[in-house]
């Protein structure tokens, strides 16, 4: 099944999950790619044990947008 997107961001770090959170307020339609196991980035593989309030998009109870797939 092919799908297509209005954009397509390389990178889950913190600079990746910020733009596609800022591009699903403007209702677009977006894939991340990542090509690790885990999202975040440098600050999330330096610091795994570190809690990243500091850094946009992480923080607690964060709600993914509606039209956001997992």
């Amino acid at each position: 099944m092919e799908e297509n997107y209005d954009l397509a961001i390389i990178g889950a770090g913190p600079v990746g999950l910020y733009a596609g959170y800022f591009a699903s307020l403007h209702g677009l339609s977006t894939v991340i790619l990542e090509s690790l196991a885990q999202v975040g980035g440098q600050p999330a593989q330096i610091y795994p044990a570190k809690e990243l309030l500091d850094i946009p998009v992480f923080f607690k109870n964060h709600r993914r947008p509606a039209n956001c797939k997992s």
